[in-house]
């Protein structure tokens, strides 16, 4: 079972990069240094503050900031 759902991840993560090609926007995710610069740079959150993450990639940013921001 846990293969099929290795495959089927593979699967999406294949059709999504094909397809972002053709329209010339591919992912791109954001480098573990890069990432650690970000996190670093942001001050302390206090109660009702939020971080927007626009992103370009997969979402890896915004799961470094739930990580350290969490609810």
């Amino acid at each position: 079972m846990v293969w099929f759902l290795f495959l089927l991840l593979g699967g999406i993560v294949g059709i999504t990069i094909v397809y972002s090609h053709l329209y010339g926007i591919s992912p791109t995710p954001t480098s573990p240094k890069v990432k650690k610069k970000l996190l670093s740079m942001l001050p302390n959150l206090t109660e009702g503050d939020r971080i927007v993450e626009l992103g370009s990639g997969w979402g890896n940013l915004a799961f470094a900031f739930a990580r350290q921001f969490p609810t």
